[in-house]
């Protein structure tokens, strides 16, 4: 697994990912990939240089039957703090995650790093 300072490997297209780096650290074909995703080899070659989208499915897909972490497929793979972050976050109740996301939603502001603000659960 590449560290998150390392660069990612050469992609030619608009749409750049990490499938390159899972490929071959699980020594797996193009065609290996094609077969789990539906698709050809060569559209697999596609997918992993960026010529076409590797959608939220295909991550889904390939995580599942690679027995690997869906963010392992982004091309920001999250630094330990963050790993350790989610972790945390998974064992807090639905009221602690809100509590947590009304917290650290200010600061993301006043960061102008706020994105999308996805919606509070409702509790009812």
């Amino acid at each position: 697994m590449s560290s998150p300072g390392r660069p990612l490997a050469p992609v030619d297209g608009d749409h750049p990912n990490r499938l390159r780096v899972v490929r071959l650290r699980l020594n797996k074909s193009h065609k290996e990939i094609g077969q789990i995703l539906g698709v050809s080899g060569v559209q697999a070659g596609r997918l992993e240089r960026g010529h076409s989208r590797l959608t939220d499915d295909h991550i889904s897909l390939l995580s599942k039957k690679l027995n690997v972490e869906p963010w392992e497929f982004y091309a920001d793979e999250p630094h330990d703090r963050e790993k350790k972050m989610m972790a945390l976050f998974r064992k807090l109740r639905p009221a602690q995650q809100d509590s947590i996301i009304k917290m650290v939603r200010p600061l993301a502001e006043e960061a102008g790093t706020l994105d999308i603000e996805p919606p509070l659960r409702k509790r009812g």
